[in-house]
């Protein structure tokens, strides 16, 4: 089978943590122009303990028996390849410009049908961290033969905008009813959430073909789903799962995939000194609670306290009778030359924080500082 993955986006939801010009600050209100990241990733590459969040759909491409799988980028395309998490037998070909959902899928699956395949093709979003195991859905979707599979995960009430799926509630695997792009959980008309997680036959090529012309500004979530859903004629139908599943798309989401992959509730790699949950560690002149991660090459003063929920990155040097609870630092990824960004003063408090880089100080009037390079702005993550 052929995938494909979309990791385009600007990652605009979890800046600061994915800008490292200043000038870009206007995609998000709120955010001064001093706030930036020296050390910045596109959101796909953004570490989940210490491995990019796209290794999630990776490994599920992989789990499906996929073999080639296209990589759609744009938004700092020139640190995919160095970043970009090596899976066995799985060859992955970064391709960009960005265009939309629509176009990508189609280019790719009649490039490769010109080219004599014959399967289906499964598509994913890069931002999604989960234990869904799409093999389930996809031999669904291969005795029925629909135009589309979508597999869903309930709905938490938790969640800020999600994509609604209405079905019949009767089976597991199910035609949908109504499809309802973007909604609030109180607009939302039905329990089930879209995962992001999409399987298409062939014919799904020729009936976009059919019934769309003009491909310009045609999304699958905005237009293609909710016709789809309203054919009402089996074209479309919806694989329901329950487990472990995220949309790290905003700071409180990202610090919860943090959480979930430290507590095993998420199959994500730990690499480094992981202590385990429920324990406390005193390594000498600072303790741990578990469960944290802290990578090699960091130098933590005395009577600093860490935990739980904490990931601390390759490289940080961290001052005295500091605490950090619930928060991430991200390792060091660009040189020796840059340490003085990875940098946290004596009596420094963060919790629930992400903090991609930074010379971190608290100030006379006891407001915590973060200076990447030349530029500082005020710490507004806590």
């Amino acid at each position: 089978m052929i995938g494909i993955i979309s990791a385009g986006g600007y990652g605009s939801r979890l800046f600061p943590l994915t800008l490292d010009k200043p000038r870009e600050i206007s995609r998000k209100k709120g955010i001064t122009e001093d706030c930036y990241n020296i050390n910045s990733l596109p959101k796909p590459l953004a570490p989940i303990t210490n491995c990019p969040m796209i290794y999630s759909p990776l490994t599920k491409m992989k789990m499906l028996g996929v073999e080639k799988v296209f990589v759609t980028i744009h938004y700092q395309k020139e640190k995919f390849p160095y970043h970009l998490p090596k899976i066995s037998d799985l060859e992955i070909i970064l391709t960009s410009p960005r265009a939309s959902s629509t176009d990508e899928l189609l280019k790719f699956a009649k490039q490769e049908i010109a080219k004599g395949y014959s399967g289906d093709f499964v598509y994913m979003n890069a931002d999604i961290v989960s234990n869904i195991d799409p093999m389930p859905a996809f031999e669904a979707h291969k005795k029925q033969s629909p135009l589309v599979t979508i597999v869903s995960t309930p709905v938490t009430g938790n969640e800020r905008r999600l994509s609604a799926i209405k079905t019949a509630e009767k089976d597991i695997y199910e035609p949908v009813q109504e499809y309802q792009h973007k909604s609030t959980p109180k607009e939302a008309k039905a329990n089930k959430r879209n995962a992001s997680i999409y399987f298409f036959s062939q014919d799904f090529v020729a009936w976009v073909q059919e019934h769309y012309l003009d491909l310009s500004g045609i999304e699958l979530s905005d237009h293609i789903f909710p016709r789809l859903a309203s054919s009402n004629n089996d074209l479309f139908f919806c694989y329901k799962t329950n487990v472990f599943w995220l949309d790290v798309g905003e700071i409180d989401y990202y610090l919860s995939a943090q959480k979930g992959s430290l507590h095993g509730e998420v199959e994500h790699p730990l690499h480094g000194k992981f202590y385990r949950k429920y324990q406390t560690y005193y390594e000498g002149k600072y303790s741990v609670t578990g469960p944290t991660l802290i990578q090699e090459g960091c130098e933590i003063g005395n009577g600093t306290i860490i935990g739980p929920n904490t990931v601390i990155g390759k490289g940080w040097m961290i001052g005295n009778n500091c605490q950090f609870q619930g928060s991430v630092l991200w390792p060091n990824n660009i040189g020796e030359e840059y340490n003085n960004c990875f940098l946290i003063e004596n009596n420094i408090s963060l919790n629930n924080c992400a903090v991609g880089s930074g010379h971190i100080l608290r100030t006379n009037e006891n407001k915590v500082i973060v200076s990447n390079g030349e530029k500082t702005c005020e710490l507004t993550w806590e």
